[in-house]
């Protein structure tokens, strides 16, 4: 049975009377949410699609899946994946809704940050795994066809063609190649301009009692080197999934050395450690890894190659938007392929005129966001900032935009625009500079 074959199979499922022109052959490697989301909205306008995944199909209950921690989709990746009919009631099924966060002072006091009063500053902190399963469900029914275990290794990009490990790819050019393969993208490798930034910074995911905390929202543990941010977990109603991140030189010294994490947390991070006594332990035995920055060009001087999502530009978490604007990547390439339908460059430079300026502005917004977790307990202004802020907007809202979290939230808004109306509001209110 030819994996090649399996397309056409698919085309004849479609329901009788709908006009289907092929346009383009299109390759897009990975299957993760911006790849899964691409392949459904392309097949929907009538492309050939192919994905090629690295990994194995996590719909098959024996393949395991490892969990991610602290993925967050917002208003705007839900406007996203409405476009291939994944609904809100659905989504529902394994998010869970988050209003706010609640900032664990080392003196034992919470503080409670507000995500704006619209309904569409609130997120969502949600299953990673069914998430995808959904949007590749969603492409397949809509015509897309998907490889797993099987990664693209080489492309031949004057041809067009994709090789792959399990040497079972169209013989036929395609159109179109996308990466959509993350941080460790192959893609990226063909004639694109790029930096990767490997940061000084280390995380590791933990798991803890969930106890008292308040799992409405995001809960916070600041400490002088790092954060560690938990939200719930899906796996067990009665435990927290905690992404902690540190400064990498501290997490090499803690590799193996429970008692030394332990001495830290006592003195800088107090509160977490009070959470479960099993943090010492899964800190020093912990499979850490290491954030990296990526910039990159969006379109490659080849004409035919594009990048989406963490292969063009992946960023630290402190804002809670990466999956969320490689979302949007896809929904905009889409958009630039029917507005050009028959110049695929002039496509593409339009994508990339569109989304260049957004991803840098994101970077810059959650720079701001890492600055201010970095010298939160550090800085004992803030809280009074804070203060200050909240009670202007009820004040004098007329001349305060949204808050932070409104706007990066909300689809309405771009990234830049919500730059600038920060930068502003920074300006025209000198006492401190606003982070939330």
């Amino acid at each position: 049975y030819s994996f090649c074959t399996l397309l056409e199979e698919r085309r004849g499922e479609k329901e009788e009377g709908r006009v289907y022109n092929p346009i383009m052959r299109i390759a897009i490697c990975g299957a993760g949410p911006a790849g899964s989301l691409l392949a459904g909205l392309l097949a929907k306008d009538g492309h050939t699609v192919f994905v090629y995944e690295k990994r194995g199909d996590s719909r098959n209950a024996s393949i395991h899946q490892r969990t991610f921690i602290g993925l967050l989709l917002t208003l705007r990746g839900e406007h996203q994946v409405a476009q291939v009919g994944l609904s809100l009631d659905e989504i529902k099924t394994y998010t869970s809704h988050l209003d706010g966060r609640f900032i664990h002072n080392s003196d034992g006091t919470r503080t409670l940050v507000q995500w704006g009063s619209s309904a569409g500053s609130s997120c969502r902190s949600i299953d990673r795994t069914r998430f995808i399963n959904s949007l590749v469900n969603k492409a397949e029914a809509l015509g897309a066809v998907f490889s797993f275990n099987n990664p693209v290794t080489d492309i031949n990009v004057q041809d067009g063609i994709v090789h792959t490990e399990g040497g079972e790819a169209p013989a036929d050019p395609f159109d179109l190649i996308v990466g959509c393969d993350g941080v460790n993208s192959v893609v990226r490798n063909y004639g694109f301009k790029h930096t990767i930034d490997m940061t000084e910074t280390a995380y590791c995911w933990l798991i803890i009692n969930k106890g008292t905390h308040d799992t409405s929202k995001i809960n916070v543990w600041p400490h002088t080197f790092g954060i560690a941010h938990g939200t719930p977990s899906y796996h067990r109603e009665d435990k927290i999934n905690i992404t902690f991140i540190i400064k990498v030189e501290l997490m090499k010294e803690f590799q193996g050395n429970p008692a030394k994490v332990k001495s830290y947390l006592q003195t800088h991070a107090k509160r977490l450690l009070e959470c479960d006594d099993t943090i010492p332990e899964q800190i020093a035995s912990a499979d850490y890894g290491l954030f990296r920055t990526i910039v990159s060009d969006m379109v490659s001087k080849e004409g035919n190659l594009a990048l989406l999502g963490d292969s063009a530009h992946a960023m630290s978490p402190y804002l809670g938007q990466g999956m969320n604007i490689s979302l949007e990547d896809a929904t905009e390439l889409a958009r630039s392929l029917r507005q050009h339908p028959t110049d695929i460059q002039a496509a593409l430079r339009l994508f990339s005129s569109q989304r260049t300026p957004e991803y840098k502005a994101c970077h810059s917004l959650v720079d701001l966001q890492r600055r201010y977790f970095t010298n939160y307990i550090r800085a004992p202004l803030t809280t009074l900032r804070m203060k200050y802020h909240a009670v202007m907007r009820q004040v004098a809202p007329f001349a305060y935009p949204p808050t932070l979290r409104e706007m990066v939230n909300n689809p309405e808004f771009t990234f830049v625009e919500a730059e600038e109306l920060l930068n502003w509001q920074n300006q025209f209110w000198c006492f401190g500079r606003i982070y939330e």
